[in-house]
């Protein structure tokens, strides 16, 4: 083998490697995870409910909900963020969110109904100097939500 063909080769196995290192953990490896988590409250009233901080590239945030109720409208709690027929839909659901340098905050998953059963993991693509998890609301009045402690098990898992 040539220098030229050998490394071309390694480069190949540094993006094969990267690839499969990226990629979502299976169903069980989420459960045996998650179990190691802890329970965090999540406020609907504010954009950075809770702060994970800077994560590196390949980090693998595990979550589960637990209970609680929240809404982004009105008075009254009565959305279910990991019910499929939330009456806000997607605007009810816990959001994984990147904020950047300059502050702006970019929602990089929503987080799928029905993680009680089915615990949820997101694998971070690249490397992100601060994340947040906060509800899918995006009307930018999070002081006005009404909340009814939404909690979730979490498990961060670092490269």
């Amino acid at each position: 083998m040539n220098r030229t063909s050998f490394v071309a080769a390694a480069a190949l196995l540094l993006v094969t490697t990267a690839t499969i290192s990226a990629q979502r953990p299976d169903k069980n490896t989420v459960r045996g995870l998650i179990a190691k988590g802890e329970v965090i409250s999540i406020s609907a009233r504010t954009n950075r409910a809770y702060v994970i901080g800077a994560l590196p590239m390949r980090s693998v945030i595990c979550l589960q909900y637990v209970g609680g109720l929240w809404k982004g409208w009105g008075n009254i709690p009565t959305d279910n963020p990991d019910d499929a027929a939330a009456e806000g839909g997607d605007r009810s659901r816990l959001a994984i969110v990147e904020v950047t340098a300059s502050g702006k905050q970019r929602v990089v998953a929503v987080v799928p109904p029905n993680t009680k059963n089915n615990p949820f993991a997101y694998v971070v693509s690249h490397d992100m100097k601060e994340v947040v998890l906060r509800m899918n609301d995006n009307d930018g009045a999070f002081e006005k939500n009404p909340d009814k402690g939404v909690k979730y098990r979490f498990f961060l898992q670092r490269p």
